[in-house]
């Protein structure tokens, strides 16, 4: 098995449909799989997985992070000469929060064309 970091993309839409741009949630996990192409599959998988239903967001308005899809999987080297305990599955490597203006910017940033993104900060 081979390790990859997935970059993965959810971003937040309130539910009285008023937004005024998308704040985009990039979380980097490590996935364990044979090919990049069964790396994908898992990504979007645990991706999905990581829906959630906020009843309450930011400014008290209620809210839902949705998952938009996978920006690409990468193979991480050396990685495998780590102790096979000390990685598991959905490790999260790093995170960071962007805004971008629309759902079709959204898109862009997932397929890796040019889009404008604001960079909000890290998760820590």
């Amino acid at each position: 098995m081979q390790w990859y970091g997935a970059h993965l993309i959810k971003y937040l839409k309130y539910k009285d449909n008023i937004q005024n741009g998308y704040v985009i949630y990039e979380n980097i996990v490590l996935v364990s799989a044979e090919t990049p192409g069964e790396a994908l599959l898992e990504a979007e998988k645990y991706g999905k997985s990581e829906e959630v239903d906020t009843t309450i967001g930011p400014n008290d308005r209620p809210a839902e992070w949705i998952f938009a899809g996978v920006r690409y999987v990468m193979p991480c080297s050396n990685v495998n000469e780590l102790s096979e305990t000390s990685l598991v599955h959905g490790t999260k490597i790093t995170s960071r929060f962007l805004q971008v203006e629309s759902e079709a910017d959204i898109e862009k940033l997932v397929e890796e064309e040019e889009v404008k993104v604001k960079l909000l900060g890290f998760d820590s």
